[in-house]
C-alpha cells in the first residue's frame, strides 16, 4: 500500500472516477470551497 498526497486536480479526479462509492464531499472543488472557509484540507 501507498499513501500520498495528490497535489493534480485532474489526478484525483482520475481516482475518483475508479472508486465505486464517492460522494460529492470527496470532489476536488468541494475542498477548494472548504479551503476558501478556512479549513485545513489533504488529498490522500
Amino acid at each position: 500500500m501507498e499513501i500520498r498526497e495528490i497535489q493534480s486536480k485532474d489526478e484525483w479526479e482520475g481516482f475518483l472516477q475508479n472508486c465505486a462509492e464517492k460522494t460529492f464531499m470527496q470532489s476536488w472543488n468541494w475542498s477548494e470551497f472548504q479551503k476558501l472557509n478556512g479549513n485545513k484540507i489533504w488529498r490522500f
